[in-house]
């Protein structure tokens, strides 16, 4: 009987062993291409920016925090913005563009900017769906 015990222990250790390697292996893999959620601390190589002005809407992102998410190029750096807008933009509140509600086909100018490096612009286009819903406060007219 102590045989039976000892290798039934071991199937137990051994299918926990493999159910925690699947979990994390999910953790891993559902964080893949996003930004960390530290990233506005500047411990991530810099702090990102938004900018609107009238000739359109460019992002800048610290290129260590671009790095630890898996890199930025191509269609995985359009994921990457797209997730990062529509998570941290909707309380942007400007006249200059409205993140309170989704762009489809929006033309981004994207900038990863490294330690001593400069930044060079990369046109994305993203479809924007703010994650949650922000409203807006218009300040009354100050008289003075």
């Amino acid at each position: 009987m102590g045989e039976k015990a000892a290798a039934a222990r071991n199937a137990g250790k051994a299918l926990w062993r493999f159910a925690a390697l699947l979990y994390l292996g999910g953790l891993v893999a559902a964080g893949a291409g996003e930004l960390p959620n530290d990233i506005w601390n500047g411990n991530r190589g810099g702090i990102p920016s938004v900018t609107t002005n009238h000739s359109g809407v460019s992002v800048t992102l610290p290129a260590q925090a671009v790095t630890e998410a898996g890199g930025g190029s191509g269609a995985g750096l359009s994921a990457m913005v797209e997730d990062f807008l529509n998570r941290w933009a909707p309380e942007i509140c400007t006249d200059l563009f409205d993140f309170q509600h989704p762009h489809q086909g929006l033309n981004l100018r994207v900038a990863i900017l490294g330690a001593g490096a400069a930044a060079a612009y990369q046109d994305v286009v993203i479809n924007y769906r703010p994650s949650r819903e922000v409203k807006c406060v218009e300040p009354d007219n100050l008289v003075y």
